[in-house]
């Protein structure tokens, strides 16, 4: 895990996890979905923002080719429950209280690229913000024109 003096209480310019550090935590508190937090999947990871590209999947798409609103939100909950993990640490109860999403353009994938902002890291709540794009396997990422943009709360039970 991350070495070097902590703060007390998680603040919004330290990370206790790393990417590395995350996806060893998931393996052991959660290994039914430790695959989704794969460090490779982060290209971004870092006090207050991350980036996470997500491959999209057959199971993932409604017909006509579109990703579904589902898959959207399970991407805006995972970067954001990622992104808690990373300052918090080994905070696996950290529980989203709201997920409200705006669905903007029609994403057909190949890979969703989310781009997650943390707005407000306090004692009891953590706000993010969450753009979605849709971009090729090797493409830049169109984050000024999102295809969906979600706000996600995390209520925090801090020991």
């Amino acid at each position: 895990m991350s070495t070097g003096p902590q703060p007390s209480h998680p603040s919004a310019d330290h990370l206790r996890f790393d990417r590395n550090d995350l996806h060893r935590f998931m393996q052991t508190a959660w290994p039914e979905r430790a695959d989704a937090y794969d460090p490779d999947r982060f290209s971004i990871f870092e006090p207050s923002a991350c980036r996470y590209h997500y491959p999209v999947g057959v199971d993932d798409l409604r017909p006509g080719e579109t990703v579904s609103g589902p898959t959207l939100m399970r991407l805006a909950d995972t970067v954001a429950y990622a992104l808690i993990l990373g300052h918090l640490g080994d905070a696996a109860l950290a529980v989203t209280t709201s997920l409200s999403i705006d669905f903007l353009r029609r994403p057909v994938g190949p890979v969703i690229v989310t781009d997650c902002q943390m707005v407000k890291l306090g004692r009891s709540l953590a706000v993010f913000r969450v753009a979605m794009v849709s971009t090729a396997d090797d493409g830049e990422p169109r984050l000024d024109r999102p295809e969906a943009v979600a706000n996600v709360t995390y209520s925090l039970a801090l020991t």
